[in-house]
């Protein structure tokens, strides 16, 4: 791949859309279609906990979803994956027919490139399959995969774009499909999500992978600020995952969220650069009480208290990806 941001992040953020269903989150930074959840889902030992973003079914006879957009802009040469799935085995009571995506597309939602699985009872497992869009054009193949918990993947190497999955715990990506890589003509972003979901189920979302190349042009004005901004997210989400879980690595974290201020404060010493507008003025409150947010949770980290590092890095995340909402706007069609 030629030069590129890199990063393997956490599960990063969902809402609530419609039809009685809600979320868990671990970072409010993102852009969702509804109102954001307020609790924090837990896998695994009680203590320490390994945190993941959580979809819940809310009624039976109304079935619901929830999606997010990502902030971060996503240019060929990519590789994108998520871990999905059911992540509890007492909460899978209507799980049947659950579909989880995992989808690279626009912000106008006009082009979008997905590997989709829908839960089946009979035989247990999760059915994977690939299509594009606009307009929605099923692509030939499909995986199934005997397993609880999954992962999507797609990537292209600028000529194929490529659909895979693979029970979650094996080393071996499945093919699902390919088709030739149109080009793109600006940005795409990655999403992931489920629908329908009703009362009884959860779906779970962990360890989002994202690699994508700079873009053939360097971002100027309000999107190069947005840029730095974005870089200094992933680099505070990188940290979160090495924080998370069973084995918290306290210098690897260190050394991400030192990247993620530098950054930051690079975004901010921009976005200064730039008329100040009225969405500039907030995007700069905003970026400011990030960088504080970030630089507690830096402290927490050199007191290896991983619970207050954490709330802080979702705090810090949640004012960061604001302003870059108000740099660039994603709304949702």
């Amino acid at each position: 791949m030629p030069p590129a941001r890199a990063l393997a992040v956490l599960g990063l953020a969902a809402a609530a859309a419609a039809g009685g269903c809600h979320t868990d989150r671990e970072f409010a930074f993102l852009n969702v279609d509804d109102r954001p959840a307020t609790a924090v889902a837990a896998r695994g030992a009680p203590a320490p906990a390994d945190r993941f973003i959580a979809a819940r079914g809310t009624k039976r006879t109304r079935p619901g979803f929830a999606f997010a957009q990502l902030t971060p802009d996503v240019w060929a040469p990519f590789d994108v994956s998520i871990h999905t799935g059911l992540f509890d085995p007492a909460q899978m009571e209507t799980a049947a027919g659950t579909r989880v995506c995992l989808e690279i597309d626009n912000v106008g939602f006009t082009v979008f490139y997905d590997a989709c699985a829908t839960y089946g009872t009979s035989p247990a497992g999760w059915t994977v399959v690939a299509f594009t869009g606009t307009p929605v054009t099923n692509l030939p193949g499909s995986v199934f995969l005997d397993a609880a918990e999954i992962e999507l993947r797609v990537e292209s190497d600028g000529d194929t774009l490529r659909f895979h999955a693979r029970p979650f715990g094996s080393d071996t990506w499945q093919e699902v499909a390919q088709t030739p890589w149109p080009g793109q003509s600006g940005p795409l972003e990655a999403a992931f999500g489920v629908a329908p979901i009703l009362k009884g189920t959860l779906v779970g979302f962990d360890h989002p992978s994202f690699a994508s190349s700079d873009p053939p042009a360097p971002p100027a004005g309000a999107a190069a600020v947005a840029a730095l901004a974005d870089d200094a997210l992933l680099e505070g989400l990188a940290a979160f995952l090495l924080l998370d879980g069973a084995s918290p690595d306290f210098p690897g974290a260190t050394a991400r969220l030192d990247a993620a201020a530098a950054v930051l404060a690079d975004a901010q010493t921009a976005l200064a650069a730039l008329p100040q507008d009225g969405a500039a003025k907030k995007a700069g409150r905003d970026l400011a009480k990030g960088a504080k947010k970030l630089g507690r949770a830096r402290e927490q980290v050199a007191a290896q208290d991983v619970d207050g590092a954490l709330a802080n890095l979702g705090k810090a995340g949640a004012k960061v990806e604001k302003a870059v909402l108000r740099l660039v706007p994603q709304p949702f069609p």
